[in-house]
């Protein structure tokens, strides 16, 4: 018999399909780690925007009010400001 060097048609469905299935299941992982990542930043971003709404407050003595949108715009009594 020949020698024959090299992969049949089998083994490469086989592979194709694996490395599939493995694709799919890291997207969705994927999905969801980039969505908790967002979360997290836009928490780690809301300390700096209040401290300064404290600080423009101060300079401008005035009383700041801070609100959150979902867009991550935070109003600070007139002053928008878009992180």
């Amino acid at each position: 018999m020949k020698d024959c060097a090299g992969i049949t048609l089998i083994e490469l469905i086989i592979v194709i399909s694996i490395t599939g299935v493995l694709v799919f299941a890291l997207g969705f992982s994927f999905q969801d780690w980039n969505a908790a990542y967002k979360v997290e930043s836009q928490i780690k971003e809301m300390p700096s925007e209040i401290m300064r709404a404290r600080v423009m407050a101060m300079c401008k003595k005035k009383s700041a009010l801070c609100e959150a949108g979902s867009s991550a715009i935070y109003n600070i009594r007139g002053y928008k400001s878009y992180a």
